[in-house]
């Protein structure tokens, strides 16, 4: 499996505060799979659909956190599998 490694802040947005400008982060990093990167925004919009159908569908959805952890995980590997994939010439159009 790819290695993963978690890393730091990716990209900053300033914004302009009495005349002095503050960077804010606009997303970050939380995985690394091989060079591509998994993004907080990613796992968030991810996590949100799925709570999304849940709640459609009555489901009473268990803690955050596990949840969280799980679609990390899940992504990280989509993510393996896909660049395993591109890498034998056997798909890329996931």
């Amino acid at each position: 499996m790819p290695a993963a490694a978690p890393a730091a802040a990716v990209a900053t947005q300033a914004t302009t505060t009495g005349g002095r400008v503050d960077p804010r982060p606009v997303d970050s990093i939380l995985v690394v799979v091989n060079s591509e990167v998994i993004t907080r925004q990613e796992v968030a919009e991810r996590l949100d659909s799925v709570e999304k159908r849940m709640a459609a569908q009555n489901v009473q959805q268990p803690p955050r956190a596990p949840r969280v952890r799980q679609r990390v995980e899940r992504r990280n590997v989509e993510r393996a599998q896909a660049q395993t994939a591109k890498a034998s010439g056997t798909g890329g159009c996931w």
